[in-house]
């Protein structure tokens, strides 16, 4: 769960439902709340292919820690006919993005110029860094920490494949040292 850790998947049916319930009323799309006892990205992905319907439907992944989220992602991208979507990642980069795009307009500012610090990496941070660069924020502008310190290109400590990838990205001029 968002800044609480992992404190068990019935902590997060509060969470599920509640959007389930957003979705089926405010978009009047059929919507569940899918609550798993499991945590290994694969047996996630074969329990999902089981119950998914073969067409139509799209799945919303929801608290999935980093960074099992990106690998559930992927799998169940490239095994499902459906749309898979981490809200995590994305819904969370949206909505920053066009806040941050609003905020630099109002501020009379150039997107490109301006300069971001994420404080954590988690697969919400990485999401969000990789849309605001799509976005038109210079990359080499954003600047991540995580526990270990700043990311940085060539950093061996405390790494995972996502934060390999986006440490090329991001922090251009490879700042190091603690946040």
């Amino acid at each position: 769960i968002l800044g609480l850790g992992d404190i068990g998947s019935q902590a997060g049916a509060p969470v599920m439902t509640g959007k389930a319930i957003l979705i089926s009323g405010l978009a009047d799309l059929p919507s569940i709340g899918l609550i798993l006892e499991e945590t290994n990205p694969a047996k996630i992905v074969r329990i999902l292919k089981q119950i998914l319907p073969q067409s139509g439907g799209s799945v919303n992944l929801e608290d999935f820690s980093s960074p099992h989220s990106f690998e559930v992602e992927r799998l169940l991208q490239a095994e499902t006919d459906i749309p898979v979507f981490d809200d995590d990642q994305w819904g969370t980069g949206i909505v920053v993005a066009a806040a941050l795009m609003n905020g630099v307009k109002l501020l009379g500012m150039d997107l490109g110029a301006v300069k971001i610090h994420f404080q954590g990496a988690g697969a919400g941070a990485i999401g969000v860094a990789l849309i605001l660069a799509a976005a038109g924020v210079n990359s080499g502008h954003i600047q991540m920490a995580d526990s270990q310190g700043l990311i940085y290109d060539g950093r061996k400590f405390g790494m995972n494949e996502e934060k390999a990838h986006l440490a090329t990205i991001i922090n251009s001029e490879c700042r190091q040292g603690s946040w």
